[in-house]
């Protein structure tokens, strides 16, 4: 089978069987695909130690949309990827490359995102003009969120409904997992005045 054909069936296999995210499959395809253009569309018996090798230069060679090279972190998700394809592929056909011959790329030192200073913080709170209906819920949006710890993607979701008169929120986040938040006094003061 070569990679054009693997592929696909690998993303079917990642949706359909294994219930991955939409989102997710789109990020083994674009990771996949890259790999497909680094390797050319040859068999996947043809996967060796080299052609490992060719493309751990080829993804030292990509470029983020910034322009700069992309970070060790993103090589490491296409490399994770790479092996969970290979793994697939192994399932149906021994003499596919080992998956546990994809090795990591030495991650760069992370750095701790800063966090607001009270100031900063009180600044933020204040931004809102409450006088207006878009200041009421821009107020009530900073307030659910400070309490909450949500996801912004995660209040956006929320309806008025599911907000109005409730002591806690019940989420659906990341992985499709949900979970139990619960307001402030100033989050539901803030929501009731909106």
């Amino acid at each position: 089978m070569n990679l054009s054909t693997a592929i696909p069936s690998f993303l079917e296999y990642l949706l359909n069987v294994r219930a991955y995210s939409p989102f997710t499959c789109l990020t083994y395809r674009h990771s996949l695909l890259n790999f497909l253009e680094a390797m050319g569309d040859i068999e996947t018996k043809e996967l060796t130690k080299p052609s490992l090798e060719a493309y751990y230069a080829y993804l030292n060679t990509r470029l983020a949309k910034d322009g700069s090279k992309i970070s060790s972190r993103s090589k490491n998700t296409n490399l994770a990827i790479l092996r969970s394809f290979l793994k697939f592929l192994k399932e149906d056909d021994d003499l596919v490359l080992d998956p546990r011959k994809v090795s990591s790329v030495k991650p760069e030192p992370r750095i701790m995102p800063t966090t607001l200073t009270e100031r900063e913080l009180t600044s933020l709170m204040l931004a809102p003009d409450t006088t207006t209906l878009s200041g009421k819920r821009d107020y009530a949006i900073l307030n659910t969120l400070f309490s909450t710890g949500l996801r912004v993607s995660e209040l956006a979701a929320l309806t008025r409904e599911e907000v109005a008169g409730v002591d806690k929120i019940t989420v659906c986040g990341k992985g499709q997992k949900t979970r139990t938040v619960f307001l402030s006094a100033n989050a539901k003061e803030a929501i009731s005045a909106y």
